[in-house]
């Protein structure tokens, strides 16, 4: 079984390649960004959210993996008796509780906006879509949390 560090890793990668794609299809200026936003936006917060449940579960040491990570601290499972929360742990909390953090806006649910559909270029497009730019910087962010915790973990 894969460790939860190598799925959180698996999961950056896999958002990294959709980014990359994404952005691709917009220096082409072919497609209206707004239906680029609404068809690459859902997939790379997946992939983010993922990797964020893989290394929350990493933080903790899970030995036992789910088959899909938790997208949230209030999500993880409960610590056995006697372990206490990790400081990694702790800190994602905070971050979760500040609305105002990328980790609180990536996991805010994207609108389905069914009542709110607007036309553009005879293209219905619904709701509202983070750009590119606001999961690049969610991926950077992710990536560096990560590599923090990890590079104190390693000094353990």
């Amino acid at each position: 079984m894969d460790s939860a560090r190598g799925l959180a890793n698996h999961c950056l990668y896999m958002a990294r390649l959709q980014l990359v794609a994404w952005q691709d299809r917009l220096a082409q200026a072919e497609t209206p960004q707004a239906a680029l936003n609404a068809a690459f936006a859902p997939a790379v917060r997946l992939h983010l959210l993922d990797a964020y449940g893989w290394f929350l579960l990493a933080s903790c040491r899970a030995s036992q993996l789910p088959d899909t990570p938790p997208h949230s601290t209030h999500d993880m499972p409960a610590a056995p008796a006697g372990i206490g929360q990790s400081d990694a742990i702790a800190h994602c909390k905070l971050l979760e509780a500040d609305r105002n953090s990328w980790l609180a806006q990536l996991q805010a649910p994207i609108p389905p906006g069914l009542g709110q559909i607007r036309r553009s270029d005879n293209l219905a497009m619904a709701g509202y879509y983070p750009d590119q730019a606001m999961m690049v910087e969610a991926h950077a962010a992710l990536a560096d949390l990560i590599e923090q915790w990890d590079d104190s973990v390693d000094e353990c």
